[in-house]
């Protein structure tokens, strides 16, 4: 009977070893299904990017010729392929200046302190020319637009963001088919359809009732000059920037600008590439 009653009890215990190994086993599906989705949720990263380009505007309230010249550019960035040409109101000596303001002009005019207002600034392309910074007429525009359309993309960039409140966090990707030296990453916090800072303040506004401003400028959360990064061959990168602070802004009309840029002294500081979207959105490589 003993023999009976401890073989009896080994095979019971051999029966609850392989019951409780099955059962660990049934949720390796379930993980394997967690990974899957997390993969899926991975935004795919294309071998070959879009070039975008930006507009850099420096304008300022007393500037009568400003509102007719931002309805130009806004004629010719409508003129250009779907979401790749996108523009930022730098507003200088007017109720709107941020202190990036004076740093950048400072940036844009190192051997020419002459600033013509408005100035237009489209992808930082000075091409060396010290005494001609700004790009002002559609020639010159379409000039830069038709050598940047001639180029291969080598990098590009995402932008995941998400509001809550009068707070926004986010985090900028960035990827390149070469190894980039000299990288900074910007970014720029706009916000749209801005009313002017009192009754006919803007000037040249031809009595249109309250003038709304373009695409204002509103936060850097980068350094003035940008933030270097190491971009290296096919190997993803992100920075995030937590709790920026939308208090005051119509979040509606708040935009998120990123871009990638070289930033030697004092002509080099060339866009690479530049990305897009709406405050509390997201917009992957393309």
């Amino acid at each position: 009977m003993k023999n009976i009653t401890i073989n009896t009890l080994l095979s019971f215990l051999v029966v609850f070893f392989v019951l409780e190994s099955t059962s660990c086993k049934k949720d390796d599906p379930v993980d394997m299904m967690e990974q899957e989705q997390e993969q899926e949720q991975e935004p795919t990263i294309p071998s070959t990017f879009t070039q975008k380009t930006l507009f850099e505007k420096i304008s300022y309230e007393q500037c009568g010729f400003c509102p007719s010249a931002t309805n130009r550019m806004l004629d010719f960035i409508d003129e250009q392929p779907e979401n790749t040409v996108f523009a930022v109101s730098v507003q200088y000596g007017d109720p709107f200046e941020i202190p990036h303001a004076d740093d950048l002009l400072k940036h844009f005019t190192a051997a020419n302190s002459t600033i013509f207002f408005p100035g237009f600034s489209v992808n930082r392309d000075f091409n060396g020319n010290t005494n001609h910074l700004f790009q002002t007429t559609n020639s010159e525009w379409e000039e830069i637009m038709d050598n940047y359309k001639s180029r291969e993309a080598t990098a590009g960039l995402s932008i995941n963001s998400t509001v809550d409140g009068e707070k926004m966090d986010v985090e900028v990707s960035f990827l390149s088919n070469e190894a980039i030296s000299d990288a900074h990453l910007s970014l720029y916090i706009y916000e749209d359809k801005v009313p002017e800072s009192s009754p006919g303040a803007q000037a040249g506004a031809n009595g249109t009732g309250v003038y709304l401003h373009n695409n204002i400028l509103r936060q850097v959360p980068t350094a003035t000059y940008g933030t270097p990064v190491n971009v290296l061959i096919g190997e993803k990168s992100s920075l995030s920037f937590d709790d920026i602070d939308l208090s005051g802004l119509d979040v509606s009309n708040v935009g998120v600008i990123a871009f990638l840029h070289y930033s030697s002294e004092p002509y080099d500081i060339q866009i690479i590439n530049v990305q897009q979207t709406k405050a509390g959105e997201n917009q992957d490589f393309d």
